[in-house]
């Protein structure tokens, strides 16, 4: 194998796990999103079991009644049958009602004309007496027929009564099974969701311990390549000094040659020493030199020996080194195509788990498609209901709390001024010490001891109409005391102690507790504004800088609009917004209780089920209270009658403009007669709905009085007087001005056609479940029978995945839809 295509090989690898670990992370996250669904939709599948089981219990009860039913009137008939068959027999015995008939007259003839008219006249009335008695016998059997026929008829019923009771205790046993069934496959989905789970950790840690691995062994690869490359690098070296020594020893055995040749002719020499003395006199420093040169060549042969040793050496340990490499290079590219193997069989099993978790996945949001369409038409039909009720009530609402005073000496101290509420009729009664009684009619009255505070009466269904994309507009009195609530008291929490807390801190309240309610379901953003209206001019509240009275108007500055995300910050952008309002207050003090203050959220809800946005707007209106009457006025004060005054057109024009949009055509109306209802006008409209929250202490005063005739107004201009020009009129205004306020609520709710038809037989739809369910479990099970386990580089390896995959689909839900109740 070439070095390129292993680097190659190794990089492919190496990226390989990186994909497959990000596919992974992302399809968990997927799975953990919908397993919450699935968790979320099985909660309502049981709550409809618990209503199923309630209705089973109904119908169980609803049969013992009817097998009563038939037994007494069984047993009443066959009473009547006896009574008639003992009358008839009665009169067939005695026709003549009891009157014995004299015995028949002889047939010798009469004696006289006296005894002949007597017989004659006897046996008149007994042929007349027998008429009699056929016809009352043929009345009788015709009776005794009819009772027969109403008998038969009632077996007939009976009868039928008990094939449909027979019937109801086996859909009763039936259902009982599928019930039992679905509580096995929901037990054995949550097991198999956890093993799913616990196969992706599994499979999570096993390849990082892979990465690891493989991560160690490219680095080792890389350490043996460069050692590889220095011993070969080194080997090359030897090669050459090899070679020199070679050309070294050439020269050392010519040099031995010639030390040979030198030491023969030194023997020649000392032969004939004594014959040359001459010579040897004359070579005698011939013979010095040689000497000399004898012992640097004997020097040279020593170090030579040495080096020749050393290089013996030398090779001997690089011969092993070179052998023990070629054994290392070996068992390093076993160690690779094993650990080749067992990752591309990793990833190829990874791959098909991969793969049965998605098809799973697949069929998990196939067949969760009817439960997503139950949601959504239960949202649908909640949403009509709300319109319905709405609409009931002429998309208005009025609420009022009565406050009875905690000390009673001070109550017993305004006997003569008190308000008194009847809490079935919702009615509110004033009388005063002089002039005419004030009567109010709200919808709802709550108390602070007899009848508490309810939310879900008056706050929950505006904040839903709101959350469902309608308009809404919620209205409170300037300086009205503060609703009380029964809390639980943070010292004794098993007590509870009334809590005194504002309209407009209930309405945050509770519409960021549906806010938070709608979480995984849709997604919402709220933004808030706080405007002032002051004698037909528009302040911004919510001007963070300290500028006069003048450079607070919305119309030379933009308005300030701030994103808010939960009920503690909608309440501190009021309290700013209050005390930026002092702050005003402090250079005009008729502002205080003369300025109309309107704060508006404006919603966007974004469903994700439905890919659908919806936007509403929500307006809290604070009506100015006036001034008091003990403030004297004088004409000089310009200022505060010209506030006064367009005060209270401001409050008169809204109040028109609510009796107009509910009595003519609404494209009529003018909004622009006051700035409030300018900036109101979306809040008021046709579908929007009103919400009117007030407190009133039972011992009233000046502010009071003022409250009670505000709601008047309000409930003036939502319910007009009566008025009935066309009997035959059977529109909703027409009816809900006929029928007395006592009885408006009693109005049955009907279903939405369109959301009727849309339904299809739950049985159909559970038959093509089973069908699809079966498709896919096929579709499953061919590919692990087709796909063998191959090239496993261990026999556990190839035990463990060598089993046929099978997976059973748990999710055969069975969803009888139930009427809305």
């Amino acid at each position: 194998m070439d070095k390129a295509t292993e680097g190659r090989g190794v990089e492919t690898l190496h990226d390989e796990p990186s994909t497959d670990a990000a596919s992974v992370g992302s399809l968990l996250v997927s799975l953990t999103k919908e397993l919450s669904t699935l968790r979320l939709q099985y909660g309502d599948l049981e709550a409809r079991n618990r209503h199923l089981f309630t209705e089973m219990h109904a119908l169980q009860h609803e049969k013992l009644e009817l097998r009563t039913h038939a037994a007494s009137e069984e047993q009443r008939l066959h009473q009547e049958i006896n009574d008639l068959r003992k009358l008839v027999h009665t009169h067939l015995e005695a026709p003549g009602s009891g009157i014995v008939l004299p015995p028949p007259p002889a047939t010798s003839p009469p004696k006289s004309s006296m005894e002949d008219q007597y017989w004659r006249k006897t046996v008149a009335e007994a042929a007349m007496q027998e008429t009699l008695a056929k016809e009352r016998a043929a009345a009788l059997e015709l009776k005794l027929s009819e009772v027969q026929a109403r008998h038969s008829m009632a077996q007939d019923e009976v009868e039928s009564l008990r094939s449909q009771v027979a019937n109801a205790r086996v859909a009763v046993v039936e259902y009982e099974d599928k019930v039992t069934r679905l509580q096995l496959e929901n037990q054995t989905l949550r097991k198999e969701a956890s093993k799913s789970t616990e196969l992706l950790k599994r499979g999570q840690h096993d390849l990082a311990s892979r990465e690891e691995t493989l991560n160690q062994v490219h680095t080792r690869l890389q350490q043996v390549s460069a050692h590889n490359e220095e011993l070969v690098a080194e080997s090359l070296r030897m090669r050459t000094l090899n070679e020199q020594l070679k050309c070294e020893n050439d020269i050392l055995s010519k040099a031995q040659d010639e030390i040979a040749g030198l030491k023969h002719s030194v023997n020649t020499l000392k032969g004939t020493v004594t014959a040359k003395t001459a010579e040897a006199k004359a070579f005698q420093a011939y013979g010095s030199s040689a000497r000399e040169h004898l012992q640097s060549q004997g020097l040279m042969l020593q170090q030579h020996a040495v080096f020749e040793s050393q290089a013996l050496q030398v090779a001997e340990t690089a011969l092993v080194s070179v052998s023990r490499l070629r054994h290392l290079v070996h068992e390093s590219r076993d160690i690779l195509t094993n650990w080749k193997s067992e990752t591309l069989f990793f990833l190829n099993l990874l791959k098909t788990k991969m793969s049965h978790a998605g098809q799973y996945v697949q069929m998990a949001f196939a067949e969760h498609a009817l439960l997503r369409h139950a949601i959504s038409h239960a949202t649908d039909t909640n949403v009509h209901l709300h319109d319905q009720l709405w609409a009931v009530h002429r998309n208005a609402l009025l609420i009022c709390q009565v406050i009875n005073p905690t000390n009673s000496s001070s109550a017993n101290d305004v006997d003569a001024r008190r308000v008194t509420a009847n809490y079935l009729t919702g009615e509110l009664l004033y009388r005063p010490e002089s002039g005419d009684a004030i009567r109010v009619q709200v919808d709802h009255i709550f108390s602070n001891r007899a009848k508490e505070w309810l939310n879900g009466e008056s706050i929950v269904p505006t904040v839903q109409s709101v959350l469902h994309g309608y308009n809404a507009c919620v209205v409170t009195f300037q300086d009205q005391p503060e609703i009380e609530r029964l809390l639980p008291d943070p010292i004794a929490p098993a007590l509870t102690r009334p809590v005194g807390t504002s309209a407009l801190s209930l309405v945050f309240e509770q519409l960021f507790k549906q806010c938070d309610a709608l979480f995984g379901f849709a997604d919402v953003h709220c933004s808030m504004s706080y405007l002032g209206v002051y004698s037909e001019v528009v302040h911004d509240l919510l001007a963070v800088d300290a500028a006069p009275v003048g450079d607070t108007v919305v119309v030379s500055t933009p308005t300030v609009v701030l994103d808010i995300r939960d009920a503690h910050d909608a309440e501190i952008a009021v309290a700013e917004g209050a005390k930026n309002f002092g702050c005003i207050c402090e250079t005009c003090p008729t502002m205080l209780h003369l300025t109309h203050k309107i704060v508006t959220i404006c919603i966007t809800v974004s469903h994700v089920f439905s890919n659908c946005t919806t936007k509403s707007k929500l307006q809290v209106v604070e009506l100015a209270s006036g001034m008091d009457s003990t403030v004297v006025t004088t004409w000089q004060d310009t200022d505060r009658i010209r506030a006064t005054i367009s005060a209270e057109n401001s409050l008169l024009a809204l109040t028109t403009c609510l009796a107009d949009i509910r009595q003519q055509d609404p494209s009529f109306v003018r909004y622009h007669g006051s700035k409030l209802t300018l900036m109101l006008q979306d809040c008021i409209s046709v579908q929007a709905k009103l919400l009117l929250l007030s407190t009133v202490r039972t011992a009233v005063d000046e502010r009071g009085v003022r409250s009670l005739h505000m709601l008047q107004l309000f409930r003036d201009a939502v319910h007009p007087p009566l008025c009935i020009e066309d009997d035959s009129d059977i529109s909703l205004d027409a009816y809900l001005n006929r029928v007395p306020d006592v009885y408006r609520f009693q109005v049955r709710w009907q279903g939405d056609v369109s959301a009727s038809t849309a339904l299809v037989c739950w049985e159909h739809e559970l038959d093509a479940m089973k069908e699809r369910n079966q498709s896919i479990q096929d579709s499953l099970a061919s590919p692990a029978e087709s796909n063998p386990c191959t090239g496993s580089p261990s026999q556990v390896v190839t035990t463990k995945t060598g089993k046929k995959i099978k997976r059973k689909s748990s999710l055969k839900s069975q969803v009888k839809r139930m009427p809305f109740r």
